[in-house]
C-alpha cells in the first residue's frame, strides 16, 4: 500500500492546483461596462492568489513525493529486488546485510537500468499516470471543437490557443494546466525523464497563463504575451516529441525487448516524427504568402491537433493502456 501512496497524493494536488489555476486565469477578465473598480481589484487579488497557492501545492507535494520514493526504494533496495542507483548505493552498503544485496552495474549502464520488479501497484500507479497525461493530450482537440460548438454555434478556430477567446477558455486553460501538474510528479527511470518533465511543466504552465494574440484589436501588449504563447506552445511540443523519440524507446539494459515492446517503439517513432512534421508545417502555412492561400481551412488547427493526438497515443501506448505486454 505504500506504493500507492507514493503517487495518490501527486494526483490529489494535481485535481486540487488545476482548479486554484484556472480560477487565476478566468479572474483576468476585461472590466465591463458599469463595474465598481474594488470588485476588479478583489477578483485580480483572488485570481493571483488561486495561482500562487495551486502552484504551491503543488510544488510542496512534490517534494514529499520524492522523498517518500526514496524510502520506498531503499526499502525494496533491502530486500534484494530491483538494482540500486547512485543514489541508495552508499545506504544500502551502510544497513543492508550481505547476502541482501543486488549486484550493482557500472556508473556508465546503471542510468540506462529500469528496475528488474518493482511492486506491481507502483507499477499500476505509473502506468495509470502516464494514461491520465494521454487522455488529456488525446481528449483536448475534440473537446475543444465540439464544445465551442454546442455551447457557440458551429465553425472552427484558427487555431488551438484561439480557443482562449471562447467560452471553451477554461477547458483549455485547464487541461495546459493539469498536463503540467502530472508532468511535475511525473517520474521516469533517470535524470533525463525529470528534467523533461520539469520542462514540459514550465512549458505548459506558460501557454496556459500567456494566451496567443486576439484576432482583432490586438495591442502591443497582446502581441508580446502571444509571442510568449507561442514560443511556450512550440517548446513544449518539442518535448513531446523528445518523450517519445528519446526516452520513451529506450530499453532495460538487462532485458530482451519483446514483440509488443518492439511494436511500441514503433508507435513512439511515428508519434514522435508527427510532431515534428506538425511543427514544420504549421511554420510553413502561417508564412504570409502560404496563409493567404490555405487560410480559410483551418491549417494550424489541424496540425496542432494532429500533435496533440499523436502526443496522447504515444503516452497511451507508454501506460501500455495500447499494445500492453
Amino acid at each position: 500500500m505504500k506504493a500507492v501512496a507514493v503517487i495518490k497524493p501527486g494526483l490529489l494536488v494535481a485535481v486540487l492546483a488545476t482548479p486554484l489555476v484556472v480560477i487565476g486565469q478566468t479572474g483576468q477578465t476585461q472590466p465591463t461596462a458599469g463595474t465598481e473598480p474594488w470588485s476588479e481589484i478583489i477578483k485580480g487579488v483572488i485570481a493571483l492568489a488561486g495561482a500562487v497557492l495551486g502552484l504551491v501545492l503543488a510544488l510542496s507535494q512534490i517534494r514529499k513525493t520524492s522523498l517518500e520514493s526514496r524510502k520506498l526504494e531503499l526499502e525494496i533496495l533491502k530486500m534484494g529486488e530491483i538494482i540500486p542507483t547512485s543514489s541508495a548505493q552508499e545506504t544500502v552498503r551502510a544497513s543492508a546485510e550481505p547476502m541482501m544485496r543486488p549486484q550493482v552495474l557500472p556508473e556508465t549502464v546503471r542510468p540506462l537500468a529500469e528496475p528488474m520488479r518493482r511492486p506491481q501497484l507502483l507499477v499500476v500507479s505509473y502506468f495509470r499516470l502516464r494514461t491520465i497525461i494521454g487522455l488529456i493530450g488525446l481528449a483536448l482537440p475534440f473537446v475543444l471543437a465540439f464544445g465551442k460548438i454546442l455551447l457557440q454555434g458551429p465553425g472552427l478556430e484558427s487555431s488551438l490557443s484561439g480557443y482562449y477567446y471562447t467560452d471553451m477558455r477554461d477547458v483549455f486553460v485547464g487541461s495546459l494546466c493539469a498536463l503540467g501538474v502530472f508532468f511535475m510528479i511525473y517520474r521516469g527511470y533517470d535524470r533525463r525523464d525529470a528534467i523533461a518533465g520539469y520542462l514540459a511543466c514550465v512549458f505548459a504552465i506558460g501557454a496556459a497563463f500567456f494566451p496567443t494574440t486576439p484576432y482583432m484589436n490586438a495591442t502591443s501588449r497582446d502581441e508580446l504575451l502571444g509571442m510568449l504563447h507561442a514560443t511556450f506552445t512550440v517548446l513544449l511540443f518539442l518535448t513531446f516529441a523528445y518523450f517519445s523519440l528519446a526516452l520513451f524507446t529506450k530499453t532495460a539494459f538487462e532485458k530482451m525487448p519483446t514483440r509488443p515492446r518492439l511494436q511500441r517503439n514503433i508507435v513512439y517513432r511515428v508519434c514522435g516524427y508527427t510532431i515534428l512534421a506538425s511543427i514544420f508545417f504549421i511554420f510553413v502555412v502561417t508564412q504570409p504568402e502560404v496563409q493567404t492561400v490555405v487560410g480559410e481551412l483551418k491549417p494550424v488547427f489541424w496540425l496542432e491537433s494532429l500533435a496533440m493526438v499523436a502526443f496522447g497515443v504515444s503516452w497511451l501506448t507508454k501506460g501500455e493502456a495500447i499494445l500492453k505486454d
